[in-house]
């Protein structure tokens, strides 16, 4: 299920690549400062909006040489799917966490009408949705295989890994989010302060393990259902040639 033109997806691409870097150019511009004007860097919702940059540009490179090669009629090519697939994931889990996250006091309209909150908007919510919509309305579905999903959690595991290393082993000012700081649960009176304060980052672990897991088999459940993997058969259909 997909969009059978290949000069709207182009379109499209160039419209939502130009508002990536633009999202980019906004997110550094605020975060830079003389002490660390790379500290943007180091945050896990600007690394995907790098990457998502990064796989529309590809995309509309692809899209453009697929279009002089066969014409404005078929599907557009996009990148990498797999990939494609598991940067979507990222940013529709770092969007849930975002909305959820305790800065919004509950009042999300609130938040989103303050405009020194224009950087988080446009990389928890803008890009996220750009790459959404390209994959619902452009890209091929049911090519990715289930046991890619076991894979996509690499990434989060090695930043949160490294995080909390650059954390405890060089400086405080390397410190990103309060439920991986250890410190933060201490003064904690339940379970979460345990092991000076390892309990809550444990336990904040696995919840994100279980979110960003749960999020990559809900995108390949609904890839493959696009593609019409899950459709009953009806008597007369004619089976596939392979």
């Amino acid at each position: 299920m997909a969009i059978r033109n290949r000069i709207i997806p182009l379109i499209y691409r160039v419209a939502a690549f130009s508002l990536c870097v633009y999202a980019l150019i906004v997110i550094f511009g605020v975060d830079a400062t003389a002490a660390q004007p790379y500290r943007s860097l180091l945050y896990f919702g600007t690394q995907c909006t790098i990457a998502t940059t990064v796989l529309l540009g590809f995309s509309i490179v692809f899209n453009f040489i697929d279009l002089l090669k066969h014409g404005p009629n078929g599907i557009a090519a996009s990148s990498f799917m797999p990939l494609n697939l598991a940067v979507l994931s990222y940013l529709l889990s770092d969007t849930l966490i975002f909305i959820f996250d305790s800065r919004l006091g509950g009042d999300l309209i609130t938040y989103l009408n303050n405009n020194g909150n224009i950087p988080s908007i446009l990389e928890h919510i803008i890009v996220p949705a750009l790459f959404l919509f390209d994959w619902l309305l452009f890209q091929e579905k049911g090519s990715v295989k289930w046991t890619s999903g076991l894979f996509w959690i690499f990434y989060p595991g090695i930043y949160t890994l490294a995080t909390i290393i650059a954390k405890e082993v060089w400086a405080s000012n390397t410190y990103l989010y309060e439920f991986l700081n250890a410190y933060h649960f201490s003064s904690y009176e339940n379970f979460f302060s345990g092991n000076g304060g390892w309990n809550g980052v444990a336990v904040y672990i696995v919840l994100f393990t279980a979110l960003f897991e749960g999020m990559g088999f809900l995108l390949i459940f609904i890839n493959k259902a696009l593609a019409g993997r899950y459709r009953r058969k009806r008597l007369g259909d004619t089976p596939k040639q392979f």
